[in-house]
């Protein structure tokens, strides 16, 4: 029991005037972000997941963009799938499976960069040398339904236009509407998203060159500082010391 253990070691004359000591129990897998030993560590990671999620949502847009854009490309294939009797149904499963295959090699690519990378976001993150994502793989468990989601995200909006196209609007090569309102919106966000990690990058930038090279214009190397209360006897008593300027 630790508070038992506390209670036996805790020095008498500190319990006869009323102070007590805690010993908080800290899993070893958590204390690189226990606030006393790594001040502002989940602020940070905080920070690292926000700008990821920003990112892939940036990713997202791009295929929106990108699978609306090459929709007049493969209009004869849409057409004849859907003369040969294609359902909407059947559409609208293959260009969500085109998107979360799509998304599952992405992965694979951001899973074989991360490890290289991974030093980068230690040093970001101020905590030392981080674990790689393949020393955990129950974290499998929890990324593949994520990436399904993303995956079923970015194709169900594209697949649902798409598969609304009749075959004879694209065999008469009729002019078809692919959301132009939603793909001008989409790449509105994307370049505000862009330009405000931007702008945040660069603020963090200049903020860590002044903080790091600016001249305090103060002798840090001479001075002692003490915590604690500082009574005027003890401030006369340092005074009379030899070398001490002030």
């Amino acid at each position: 029991d630790i508070e038992a253990i506390t209670r036996r070691y805790l020095p008498p004359f500190l319990a006869s005037i009323g102070l007590s000591y805690a010993m908080l129990p800290v899993r070893i897998d958590a204390i690189q972000l226990w606030e006393p030993l790594a001040p502002g560590a989940q602020a940070r990671l905080a920070l690292a997941g926000v700008i990821g999620a920003l990112i892939l949502l940036i990713a997202v847009a791009n295929y929106i963009n990108l699978v609306l854009a090459g929709v007049p490309r493969r209009a004869r294939e849409i057409a004849l799938r859907k003369v040969s009797g294609a359902g909407r149904r059947h559409i609208i499963l293959q260009f969500v499976g085109e998107a979360v295959l799509c998304v599952l090699l992405a992965a694979v690519l951001a899973f074989g960069l991360s490890e290289p990378l991974l030093p980068f976001v230690s040093r970001f993150l101020s905590e030392g040398e981080a674990p790689g994502f393949w020393s955990h793989p129950a974290q499998l468990g929890l990324v593949l339904p994520c990436l399904l989601l993303v995956g079923i995200v970015a194709g169900a909006y594209p697949a649902a236009v798409i598969s609304a196209i009749r075959p004879g609007t694209i065999l008469r090569r009729a002019r078809l509407s692919q959301g132009t309102l939603l793909r001008n919106i989409l790449v509105g966000g994307q370049f505000a998203v862009l330009i405000a990690l931007f702008i945040g990058a660069s603020v963090i930038y200049l903020q860590n060159v002044f903080a790091s090279r600016h001249d305090l214009r103060v002798a840090a190397e001479r001075m002692l500082v003490i915590p604690g209360k500082c009574p005027t006897a003890f401030r006369q008593e340092a005074a009379r010391l030899p070398g001490v300027e002030g």
